[in-house]
């Protein structure tokens, strides 16, 4: 089995490159940053999804490297954004968001169709916020939001390959330690992660990585397209 994870420098993204390394896995990561890892298993393209005016050219030069065709595709990286009220945030704020949430993934998955590189399986990682609408979260929910929107379009035209947009739920990452800095006072949706965290609401990295590829293969009992929370699952 061969795994192409974006992000995979840290949080989740690294968790998951790490597991599947462990596992004897074949990955591909794509990331702004490489990791120190000496592996013929691991092999890391530095790109940055945000700057989509060179991410293709990127993938282009990594073409014989991606030969082997991955069979599993993580697209994991993500930006938080600012936190703060939608009429105070700017549409340069949003527009760097979501050119990393979302449009660099159309990117990889536009590539992936022109090179004729059909995967077994694509799982976007999204998030709860997709859904809840929270105050203050604006940049980061319109971008999930959308995210779940570009796969469901991308499962009528990818159709040997099954799509699902994955919420893992609460993950002490990089980015919950931005969130637990947000004053949960002015903005209430962050207090239950300040709560959740040293606690099994909120798992580690890696036992989050853990748990997503115990359910990747039973992901696909799903239709294609769908948003699924991995809470749903486990609970």
């Amino acid at each position: 089995m061969s795994v192409l994870i974006t992000g995979h420098s840290s949080g989740l993204g690294r968790a998951l490159a790490e597991n599947y390394l462990k596992k004897g896995k074949q990955v591909w990561g794509i990331a702004r940053r490489t990791l120190d890892r000496s592996n013929l298993d691991f092999v890391q393209i530095e790109a940055d999804l945000s700057d989509m005016a060179t991410l293709k050219a990127t993938l282009n030069d990594a073409q014989d490297i991606l030969a082997g065709k991955p069979q599993t595709v993580f697209l994991n990286a993500a930006a938080l954004g600012p936190i703060g009220p939608m009429s105070k945030i700017t549409q340069q704020d949003i527009q760097t968001v979501m050119n990393t949430n979302v449009w660099g993934n159309k990117v990889i998955l536009d590539w992936l169709i022109e090179k004729k590189i059909a995967p077994k399986q694509i799982i976007l990682l999204s998030s709860g916020a997709a859904i809840s609408a929270n105050y203050g979260w604006g940049p980061y929910a319109l971008s999930k939001s959308s995210l779940n929107m570009l796969g469901k379009l991308y499962s009528q035209e990818m159709i040997n390959t099954h799509i699902i947009s994955l919420a893992p739920g609460y993950v002490d990452t990089p980015m919950q330690e931005k969130l637990r800095a947000v004053d949960a006072n002015s903005f209430p949706s962050v207090k239950p992660l300040h709560e959740a965290q040293g606690t099994t609401l909120m798992p580690s990295a890696e036992d989050a990585a853990r748990e997503i590829i115990r359910h990747v293969d039973g992901l696909r009992k799903y239709p294609t397209g769908t948003f699924v929370d991995l809470r749903d699952i486990t609970q």
